[in-house]
């Protein structure tokens, strides 16, 4: 097979004037080593007046294009110095030829990727650019420690709070007033609360988000705002180091550093006394809020003959934008067993699918796991996009998050296309099978626990949409009447 072969040629004014390495002069010596090959040409690819400082050249990118296409074999160019002039990028041009199968040959010098020898030394050059950008690493990580050492900020958004001028850290009267008056009312409230009432007042965070209890834990539990700076508190997933590096800071403190410790106190006290509950409640992760379209979390209070378990709202507790009340958890058990009595009925046959006798082809296990991991990245994507609005994250903590997960989701996706499908025949699901399946749960339900609940809500509903309607009745832990808007099934 005739191997297909592209040329570059780059030249600019001045080098064209100096060194006569003229466009066409470079074209006919590549096209003498062509012939000499036997190669075929597939394409010429021109940067005239284009320095190889980078490679944002538009020849350049449209031959890197035509790469991934696989328009042709092999690269030919007449020096090195005509592609590129550092070592990184000759090793991202490189990689990007390796990766989609294309040899690379320059008409003059011992870079050649058609023989040992020259990919061995492609494979030195590769090694220096590593090395010459884990030495960039290193300098860029000293200059920052130095700059911390200084009680310098070392780039990113600015605490809430604070705004960058000149790279120092200055007030910022309006949200420096907010931070103080989260510390005070700490004293007498907790994190959920205080968020509720900041969006009851109409108050929003510096990305005009709402306030979450993460977003008002995160400020208290920042030592910039009493004058601090701390350096390795986290690792690049997130982590806590359990290392980190504190001292004072170049900028105006907000809260004295006796109210930061108090806090500090206070919050350790709180988690000692706080009280413990039963941490499974089967509908959490269920049931969502149709006024608000929250989602609903369980919770317990406790009584002398029965503890009350109940599910109540985030958008209320947590940020203050709804007004549904407490639902207890035996009146979403009564309206779900409802539900399931019309599966038992026959109501709902007309909803059920019912598989036919063909041979179908079914995901294997390793596939469905693969499924669940995109769906758990996209999941995290999501949580690091709404904790930067939040400003939980800076924008580069964001970006570093963000390319992690990208980069998992690649391999992930790539695993998918090579996992094959498992070819083999489904029992046979009647509408008795369904409705035998739903008379289980009902007759069942009281006898399982709380885990196995659980486990089979989530098998069966994916979403539980729920309001309220009417006066609450009864002694403590009164119940409200409640009504089920609407639900998917899984």
């Amino acid at each position: 097979m005739v191997m297909r072969v592209a040329l570059y040629i780059r030249v600019s004014t001045e080098e064209q004037a100096k060194e006569g390495h003229s466009i066409g002069a470079q074209q006919d010596r590549l096209l003498d080593y062509v012939r000499s090959q036997g190669w075929e040409v597939a394409e010429v690819y021109i940067d005239d007046g284009y320095s190889a400082k980078d490679l944002h050249r538009p020849a350049m990118q449209r031959l890197l294009k035509d790469c991934e296409q696989k328009k042709f074999d092999v690269l030919l160019i007449y020096r090195l110095d005509r592609m590129v002039r550092n070592v990184i990028d000759l090793y991202s041009v490189m990689e990007h030829l390796d990766k989609h199968s294309v040899m690379f040959k320059s008409a003059t010098e011992v870079y050649d990727t058609t023989s040992a020898m020259g990919r061995f030394f492609i494979t030195l050059v590769a090694a220096i650019a590593q090395w010459e950008r884990e030495n960039l690493g290193e300098r860029v990580k000293m200059g920052m420690e130095k700059n911390f050492r200084k009680g310098g900020w070392n780039g990113g958004e600015p605490p809430y709070g604070y705004r960058l001028e000149d790279g120092k850290l200055v007030i910022h009267e309006p949200e420096a007033a907010i931070v103080k008056r989260i510390f005070e009312l700490y004293k007498t409230k907790g994190q959920r609360e205080i968020s509720r009432i900041f969006n009851q007042e109409g108050l929003r965070t510096r990305n005009d988000a709402l306030w979450a209890g993460y977003t008002v834990r995160y400020i208290l539990e920042n030592p910039v705002y009493m004058g601090k700076m701390r350096w390795m508190y986290r690792q690049g997933g997130g982590k806590k180091t359990n290392q980190e590096i504190m001292i004072d800071g170049d900028h105006e403190s907000i809260i004295s550093e006796e109210d930061f410790n108090a806090v500090a106190i206070l919050t350790k006290k709180r988690l000692i006394y706080r009280e413990k509950t039963n941490v499974c409640f089967p509908f959490t992760g269920i049931l969502k809020c149709a006024r608000c379209g929250s989602p609903l979390q369980g919770g317990e209070k406790k009584q002398k003959l029965q503890n009350y378990r109940f599910y109540r709202c985030s958008g209320r507790f947590a940020q203050g934008i709804c007004d549904i009340p407490l639902i207890a958890e035996d009146t979403v058990e009564k309206l779900m067993l409802e539900q399931i009595d019309f599966i038992i009925d026959g109501s709902w046959q007309k909803e059920i699918d019912i598989i036919n006798d063909n041979q179908v082809a079914t995901e294997s296990p390793d596939h469905i796991q693969l499924e669940r991991e995109l769906n758990e990245i996209q999941k995290r994507k999501k949580k690091w996009q709404l904790a930067f609005a939040n400003d939980v994250i800076n924008l580069d903590d964001l970006r570093i998050r963000m390319q992690e997960e990208n980069e998992r989701e690649e391999i992930v996706r790539a695993q998918l296309i090579s996992e094959p499908f498992a070819e083999k025949p489904l029992s046979k699901l009647t509408k008795q099978d369904v409705m035998a399946f739903a008379k289980n749960i009902k007759e069942s339900w009281y006898h399982l626990e709380l885990e196995h609940k659980k486990v089979i809500m989530q098998t069966v509903f994916e979403r539980i949409i729920i309001d309220t309607y009417g006066e609450a009745v009864g002694g403590p832990g009164r119940r409200v009447p409640c009504k089920i808007i609407s639900f998917e099934t899984n």
